[in-house]
Order: C-alpha cells, then sequence, then structure tokens
C-alpha cells in the first residue's frame, strides 16, 4: 500500500514530465563543438541546425544521395548525436528527399531562438 507521500509524489514526477517542455519558450539553438561539425560532402563545415537548413537550400542532388540512402542518414544521425535534438532525428530519419528534409528543419527550427 502507498502513502500519501508516495502518491503525491507519483502525481507531481508525472505531470512535471508531461508539461516539460510547454513553458519553456524557445531554445537556445545548439553548437556543434570543435571537431563535431557536420562536413557536407564537396562542402563547407555545418554547426547548426540553421546552416543545415541553408545548406540544403543549395545542395546537389549528387551531395544529398552521399548523405542520405535507403540505409542511412547522416543527417538524422549528427542532430540526434551532436545537436542533441531526438525528435528532430526522428522525423529527418524518414526523410528521403531535399524538399522532405528541408521541410521538417523548419518546423523544429522554430523551436529555437
Amino acid at each position: 500500500m502507498h502513502s500519501m507521500t508516495d502518491a503525491t509524489f507519483n502525481v507531481l514526477n508525472t505531470l512535471s514530465r508531461f508539461t516539460q517542455g510547454f513553458n519553456d519558450g524557445p531554445k537556445d539553438l545548439v553548437q556543434a563543438g570543435e571537431g563535431q561539425e557536420f562536413w557536407l560532402h564537396d562542402g563547407p563545415a555545418l554547426r547548426n541546425l540553421k546552416e543545415l537548413k541553408h545548406a540544403l537550400d543549395n545542395i546537389t542532388e549528387e551531395q544529398f544521395a552521399y548523405h542520405v540512402t535507403d540505409s542511412k542518414n547522416d543527417f538524422a544521425a549528427w542532430v540526434r548525436g551532436v545537436l542533441q535534438d531526438a525528435d528532430c532525428a526522428d522525423e529527418l530519419d524518414r526523410c528521403k528527399t531535399i524538399l522532405s528534409t528541408r521541410r521538417v528543419l523548419i518546423k523544429f527550427l522554430r523551436n529555437y531562438k
């Protein structure tokens, strides 16, 4: 049998997890550290989601195909591992075109300052 204190703690803990992120406002844009930049094939080093979105505005199909195949998505892996945005990375993982990748980045950039 749980005490009132345990029940209160469980409710508060659940509520805290449920509301996390709702009132936090825009987050600071995460910058890749030294040596963690994303090196676009035949292109520049990228340090954050804004730079990735800008690069995708000008990327060639060949560059994109180098990073995104049926078995890998380098963009999603970098966003997950370096920029620590798992939700964005999950959506990027499903993208197979430049356009769909850009749309996901535009959507998630709204969460950042």
